[in-house]
């Protein structure tokens, strides 16, 4: 049985004031220590030996204690506890936990004791899924000074003792960590390996000469984590100082919680990978913690690490695909505009060259083959990957080369109406290519015209109908978009996926600058979405940038464009607060929206009674920025939002603020994979920079990107 040891112990100001005389300390809070792929008893003596002799010579005694050392005491030290880690493979775990005033009074005895049982819970979950199949856990013991008003809520947490300076709470550690490795132990396995037994648990001071030699590589590795903490700089230097990324796992406790997930989520069965890769693409961005993000990598690559063995030998790649093809679908069918995470979960499960991937690919049907490279090319269409997508497209035209059936038709239907996606992702471009992309997009689309026709034709042999229209009565806002348009509301029967071939049509004709036919082609694809609240909605967003991008060249068609602005529904975000009210409960789609009324004060503030002076405060001010620079909204949404945000500012001139804007937009694309997001930031920089070429050149160069991308 392999048997893992989990040694630990705590720094931190935990009691605050309660110890007579000492000032309250804010600094934060550290539980955490070693975590080692060997029983307790298998390293002991040889620590013992090697460590404990060089602490007594370095300071006297053995156990050391890093406040009692110097700094160059206390270095060699724990140089010496990082060798013998790494010499059994073993890495260093912290918890770590910033003040907070508005904590509860009984934070000063509870809160280390749910740390501790956080730390406990994200050990077990590291060794399942590194096979180890039992966890000795030792904790130093920890006792915490009491104050007269808390000795009463206290007595039923721990036992009461008393210290020379006062009474204290002894934490019932062992009652702790075997409370919560039971309660791991109860949770579902799913196809993953399953959650270890609890060992020996034994809590020890860690001041007593009988402690392990772990407990003591703990206390130097928490005080020097606390430490580190008041300068943030240093944090970079810790991780150097105790072995290297790999070996230090640094979780700050807000985030535990989605570190469980990960795990969860891959046990469910079957395995849903996507909601797993989503909960490590959140942990990206500027506020997040390196630390928390790494770990977060580490757990996902050694969970979909472990599904092979098992999957293969309960013969479940079948069911693997077809979950992740449901799963992609789920995510990307509300165009949330965040697909960071499932981009994440295809390259593990589908793309790499991984025991994973290869056994999915390996096991899938020609119709679930086909799909999941659909899939892939819709997801790298979002993220602007060009490269990706055309690959793609090739492993799925292989597919429909090898068989026939109706699903393969109607896939390759919806792959060819992607390939035109992907070659408007092309754009914007250097100007010695525009012209060849331009003539390329017109041909595309009017093969896909066609088919859109062939597909009507088919459907009306099969169903022995034709698209004469059906009785509807649209309600006042569809009328007012109607009627701008000079005609009656029109619809034919519902047919989505034939809707999107036009829609996909007017995008083309919109990016090659001929507004009027993409606007009829846009009118078209709306006939067929009758039924369907969100295609109606999203096909007024289409229609409103194409308005927009006619304003923007000098022309407002106003009643036009106020009538496609509520049908797209951007009077949900008007206001600040809505704004960051969507985005708190996960309506990442809502940006598109946002994205759309920026563009409408800026080039067109008569058609919404939306005043640009309600905005240029709220933009002036960063918490919109710092939420839309973290996590899954670090995607081409946003990038549009901070670009347009920035180019509001810089007219109303809030050029500070203009400039943070537009250093969020250049961030996004510099970041982004090679593709249409990178090539963006070439047009954000001369924004940023006030270059007098922004804005010159052929429409679709980078210097002049045009219609949505612009």
């Amino acid at each position: 049985m392999s048997t893992w040891t989990l040694a630990l112990d705590e720094s931190g100001r935990f009691e605050g004031a309660a110890v007579a005389g000492e000032k309250a300390e804010r600094r934060g809070y550290v539980v955490g220590g070693v975590l080692f792929p060997k029983a307790a008893s298998e390293v002991e003596k040889a620590w013992r030996d090697g460590f404990g002799r060089q602490c007594r010579d370095v300071g006297g005694r053995y156990p050391p204690h890093s406040n009692e050392l110097g700094l160059g005491q206390t270095e060699m030290l724990r140089a010496r506890a990082t060798a013998e880690l790494k010499a059994v493979d073993g890495i260093w775990l912290f918890l770590v936990d910033e003040p907070d005033a508005d904590r509860s009074p009984d934070a000063a005895w509870t809160r280390y004791v749910r740390m501790l049982g956080e730390l406990v819970d994200l050990a077990a979950r590291t060794v399942a899924l590194r096979g180890g199949r039992r966890l000795d856990v030792l904790p130093a013991q920890r006792s915490v000074p009491l104050d007269p008003a808390q000795e009463a809520s206290a007595a039923t947490a721990g036992e009461a003792v008393e210290g020379p300076d006062g009474p204290r709470l002894r934490t019932l550690s062992a009652v702790e960590v075997r409370h919560t490795l039971e309660a791991v132990r109860r949770e579902d396995v799913g196809w993953s390996l399953p959650y270890p037994e609890t060992g020996t648990i034994d809590v020890v001071s860690a001041g007593s000469g009988a402690v392990h030699p772990g407990v003591a590589f703990a206390d130097l590795g928490c005080n020097h984590v606390w430490r580190s903490m008041k300068a943030p700089d240093a944090m970079v230097g810790l991780v150097d100082d105790l072995g290297g990324a790999e070996r230090v796992w640094i979780v700050e406790r807000s985030e535990t919680r989605r570190l469980r997930e990960i795990d969860r989520a891959v046990r469910d069965t079957p395995p849903d990978l996507v909601r797993a890769a989503r909960h490590v693409a959140a942990l990206a961005g500027r506020s997040a913690s390196a630390g928390t993000a790494s770990v977060a990598a580490r757990l996902w690559t050694d969970a979909t690490g472990a599904l092979p063995k098992r999957v293969e030998k309960d013969r479940h790649w079948p069911a693997l695909g077809r979950a992740l093809a449901g799963q992609a679908e789920a995510v990307l069918s509300i165009k949330g505009g965040a697909y960071e995470g499932l981009w994440l979960a295809l390259r593990a499960t589908w793309l790499g060259a991984t025991p994973l991937a290869e056994g999915t690919r390996s096991a899938a049907p020609l119709e679930l083959q086909a799909q999941l490279w659909r899939l892939t090319m819709e997801c790298a269409n979002h993220r602007g990957d060009t490269t990706t997508a055309i690959d793609a497209a090739r492993a799925a035209e292989a597919v429909f080369d090898g068989a026939r059936s109706f699903r393969l038709l109607a896939e390759r239907q919806q792959v060819s109406n992607l390939a035109v996606v992907q070659l408007q992702n092309e754009l914007p471009a250097p100007e010695a290519d525009v012209d060849r992309i331009r003539e390329d997009l017109l041909q595309y689309t009017e093969h896909l015209l066609e088919a859109a026709e062939e597909t009507g034709a088919l459907l009306g042999m099969a169903f022995e109908e034709t698209d004469e229209p059906t009785s509807v009565t649209p309600d006042e806002s569809e009328r007012k978009l109607w009627g701008a348009a000079e005609r009656e509301p029109s619809f034919a029967p519902p047919d989505i996926e034939r809707g999107r071939l036009y829609g996909t049509a007017a995008r083309s004709h919109a990016f090659l600058g001929d507004l009027d036919r993409a606007f009829e082609l846009a009118m078209q694809a709306r006939s067929f979405f009758w039924g369907s609240s969100f295609d109606l909605s999203f096909n007024a967003s289409v229609i409103a940038r194409i308005e927009l991008e006619r304003a923007r060249c000098g022309e407002l068609r106003q009643e036009r464009l106020s009538a496609a602005l509520e049908l797209a529904g951007v009077h949900r975000v008007r206001k600040l607060s809505r704004v960051i009210e969507a985005l708190q409960r996960g309506d990442h789609g809502a940006r598109f929206a946002f994205d759309v009324l920026l563009r409408t004060l800026a080039w067109a503030p008569a058609a919404t009674d939306v005043s640009i002076d309600t905005w240029v405060p709220a933009l002036a001010d960063d918490k919109l920025l710092g939420m839309l620079a973290n996590g899954e909204l670090r995607s081409h949404p946003t990038e549009l939002i901070a670009r347009h945000a920035g180019e509001l500012l810089l007219a109303q001139g809030k050029e500070q603020a203009a400039r943070r804007w537009l250093d969020l937009s250049v961030e996004l694309c510099e970041q982004a994979p090679p593709g249409t997001l990178r090539r963006l930031g070439h047009f954000s920089r001369l924004l940023r920079d006030a270059d007098p070429t922004s804005g010159q050149g052929p429409p679709g160069s980078l210097t002049n990107p045009s219609f949505e991308y612009r």
